[in-house]
């Protein structure tokens, strides 16, 4: 059976009537009587009509066989009555035990009926409670779907702006492990300085171990900064350069000036002199890519001037010759602050 819809304003429907009670014992005896008594009667209308006959009869003879005629056949309708007493009583016999099935099977029902009454009557309660709940979460369902979109709109500005902070992030990134390269190769670069310049790295020891108390003295501190500056961009030197061999000594411009690098070499054959940042030096020493170089000449007796900014610079004097070639060189740095 398909459910049914009720109105909720109308309340439940009412539960279907009871089953109808079976017929009792009581009516069971009373129609077997009433067979009884009808078999009787029409044995009683036989037996008038029989004796009516008799006397109607006007042979004795006729009469006797007429007796006998009507015994026998009374005695047959006898057989067939006990036939037919006998098939009512198998029939009733049948027909109490299946009474009997029926009570119980009734009791049974009675029972089953009233529990799904009662199973009924606390489902419409609970349907009534879940009914009022879901209105309640219905509400509560439309506000915080009305909620949900206010945060999504939200959320989709806060995506675009971290995408695009993530972009900018990504590309600052990107800088910063660039410069962290820069930094390791120009750190390395300065351990090697720092191990060339043992001496400026006792002045600047001294230097700092005067600070604490010089510190007011900006004017001094000033003036031995640029005699440092003067010593970083200086170079000096003479000797003999072996074959294949290459002299170097670095030059540093601090950060906030631009330097001139002034540049005398001479030697006993021609010889190469370049000037490298680091990334070309990089090159020129392992021969493993192309590079260029801030300033390149070729001869015996070379001068010149570089201009050079903020960086670590390497000045290299190559004997490309087959013999060793004996040489000088000097080097200094004009600074100029930047504003």
């Amino acid at each position: 059976m398909p459910p049914r819809h009720y109105d909720e304003e109308l309340g439940p429907p009412p539960p279907p009537p009871p089953p109808p009670k079976p017929p009792t014992r009581l009516h069971r005896r009373f129609d077997l009587r009433v067979l009884v008594v009808i078999f009787a009667l029409l044995f009683i209308v036989s037996l008038l009509m029989a004796v009516y006959n008799y006397y109607v009869a006007q042979s004795a003879l006729s009469r006797v066989r007429y007796w006998h005629e009507l015994y026998s056949s009374l005695q047959s309708q006898y057989g067939d009555l006990e036939s037919l007493y006998n098939a009512l009583q198998a029939n009733y016999t049948n027909l109490r035990g299946q009474y009997l099935l029926l009570k119980a099977n009734y009791s049974t029902l009675r029972g089953d009926y009233n529990d799904l009454q009662g199973r009924y009557s606390s489902l419409w309660v609970n349907y009534t409670n879940l009914r009022h709940t879901y209105e309640s979460l219905l509400g509560k369902y439309m506000n915080l779907s009305s909620q949900y979109s206010t945060l999504q709109s939200r959320y989709s500005t806060l995506q675009g702006q971290y995408s695009s902070l993530q972009s900018m992030y990504d590309e600052l990134e990107s800088r910063y492990s660039s410069l962290q390269a820069n930094y390791t190769k120009l750190n390395s670069q300065y351990s090697n300085l720092q191990g060339q310049y043992s001496n400026l790295q006792l002045q600047y020891n001294l230097l700092q171990s005067q600070y604490a108390s010089l510190q007011y003295n900006y004017t001094s501190l000033k003036n031995q900064y640029e005699s440092l500056m003067s010593v970083l961009g200086s170079c000096y030197g003479s000797g003999l350069l072996n074959a294949g061999y290459f002299e170097y000594c670095y030059v540093t411009i601090p950060y906030g000036y631009t330097g001139t690098l002034g540049i005398s070499v001479n030697a006993s054959a021609p010889v190469y002199v370049y000037v490298f940042n680091a990334t070309q030096f990089a090159c020129f020493y392992t021969n493993s890519c192309s590079y260029s170089s801030e300033y390149q000449a070729y001869g015996s007796s070379i001068t010149g001037t570089v201009p050079l900014t903020y960086g670590v610079y390497l000045f290299i004097i190559y004997n490309e010759n087959n013999y060793a070639v004996s040489f000088s060189l000097s080097t200094n740095t004009t600074y100029t602050q930047v504003s």
